[in-house]
């Protein structure tokens, strides 16, 4: 998973739709599908609270959505220390099928080092 995309990167995904990248792996598991990114409009997420409970801002995509990618979001070492971790939680997930518990955590595991970087 080396090509992970960093959190605002603008791509397009088959319809010609153009995203920018929010975030990585949501902990949410919709019909045993697990989601690579979450994206919005490259405008930003816009809709009001009460709006949000009847439209939503942003979205879930997989990797194989994305057909070009426009622009390569930050990266630093953050960064490079998560996508580390992600590359090493999707080799554990091929062999286990426990992937909610996984996804956390990705979460956990980039915490604990983050804080460990810092000190």
């Amino acid at each position: 998973m080396s090509d992970l995309l960093p959190i605002g990167s603008i791509i397009e995904v088959k319809n010609k739709t153009k995203y920018m990248i929010i975030g990585f792996f949501p902990s949410i598991i919709i019909e045993d599908e697990v989601y690579d990114y979450i994206v919005c409009k490259p405008k930003g997420l816009t809709k009001t609270k009460k709006k949000l409970k009847k439209e939503i801002d942003y979205f879930y995509i997989k990797k194989e959505d994305i057909v070009n990618v426009l622009y390569i979001g930050f990266q630093d070492e953050d960064f490079n220390v998560y996508k580390d971790i992600i590359t090493i939680t999707l080799e554990q997930l091929k062999k286990n099928k426990n992937s909610k518990k996984l996804f956390i955590d990705i979460q956990n595991e980039f915490y604990k080092r983050r804080l460990k970087n810092e000190r």
